[in-house]
């Protein structure tokens, strides 16, 4: 029985578990997309319309203390490999009120964004993810997870991950923990909250982790050695006060046997009115020339973007984004991107 194939026969266990007659057993099950308008200035770049990434996030209580979590995604085959993907299925138990343990596919506790978005759109104050989510970021984990929350009324929280790690993807243990990471999380007051984090992945030579298309700054490479192992250290800081908000995220990354690879991302957003934000954007991912796991250059946005909330469930967000990609030559290039986010 292949791995798809046990993801998704637990996921209908759950669901027929939170289906069944009892007061104690719900589920709530939501579905996301997009659409989005692209125009480029790069001559290598044509202008589109795209139907985005759909995805069914759905949670369950299936007792007191367990409840699970599943989001399975599609997008057309033109824009992936893969057009159908189950994202995340974990069971979770709550061993006490700020202490539980989480089993299954998730994602890994790395920095506040991974942490907190799923891959519907709807709710994310960009159009777009980080650039290093598309290299750095081990974006899901198959493993066990030890999660605490105000621990003792202190604001701090934590996460310990044990994983299968990103080279053998979807597999449960087989080749046993290969993948470890530890945050900590402290919300000093409503307005602030401060994460760090660290991951290590000791790889398996010979084998390939990606699950992106190869071609862009700082992808895995197609080197033999794409299976060895990294290192990534990041911080993120979310603030909230009053009509302004923001959102670091930092991350260093290093290869085993390799080099030290840098990103920053920065928003900063303003409300004119409960439903209209303007905000700005900083994103830069540095992937220096000895690099041996992904892809050299440097890749730079810097942007100016307006969303506009027309309900709780739809979503309007323009930017006009001016890129430089840097590898054998420098590419400058302008970037205006629409997009419509849905929820229901």
């Amino acid at each position: 029985m292949t791995s798809r194939a046990i993801w998704v026969a637990c996921l209908i266990y759950c669901f027929a578990l939170g289906a069944t007659a009892n007061p104690e057993r719900s589920i709530d099950a939501s579905i996301f997309t997009h659409f989005e308008v692209y125009g480029s200035s790069s001559g290598s770049t044509h202008d589109s319309f795209t139907l985005g990434e759909t995805a069914l996030f759905a949670t369950g209580q299936l007792s007191d203390r367990f409840s699970f979590l599943a989001e399975g995604t599609y997008q057309q085959s033109r824009y992936r490999d893969d057009p159908s993907s189950l994202e995340r299925i974990q069971v979770r138990y709550e061993l006490d009120r700020d202490n539980w343990l989480s089993v299954g596919k998730m994602h890994t506790p790395v920095n506040y964004w991974n942490d907190t978005y799923h891959h519907g759109r709807l709710f994310f104050p960009t159009i777009n993810r980080p650039l290093f989510f598309k290299s750095f970021v081990p974006i899901h984990e198959v493993g066990v997870r030890l999660s605490g929350a105000d621990l003792f009324g202190s604001g701090i929280g934590y996460d310990f991950v044990l994983g299968s790690g990103q080279s053998v993807g979807d597999e449960f243990f087989t080749k046993g923990v290969k993948a470890t990471s530890f945050s900590l999380n402290w919300s000093p007051n409503k307005q602030l909250y401060l994460m760090a984090s660290y991951y290590r992945d000791e790889g398996s030579d010979g084998h390939s982790s990606s699950h992106h298309n190869h071609g862009e700054i700082g992808q895995q490479s197609a080197d033999p050695h794409l299976g060895r192992g990294y290192q990534m250290l990041s911080f993120s800081a979310n603030w909230q006060g009053g009509k302004w908000s923001s959102i670091t995220e930092l991350a260093v990354n290093r290869e085993k046997h390799g080099s030290n690879n840098y990103a920053a991302f920065q928003y900063l957003g303003y409300d004119i009115t409960d439903r209209w934000t303007l905000y700005g954007l900083f994103d830069h991912v540095d992937v220096i020339e000895q690099a041996v796991r992904f892809e050299a250059g440097q890749d730079t946005r810097v942007g100016l973007g307006s969303k506009f909330d027309f309900n709780t469930n739809t979503t309007f967000k323009l930017e006009a984004v001016r890129r430089l990609q840097n590898t054998h030559h420098s590419d400058y290039h302008n970037v205006i991107e629409a997009q419509v986010a849905i929820g229901f």
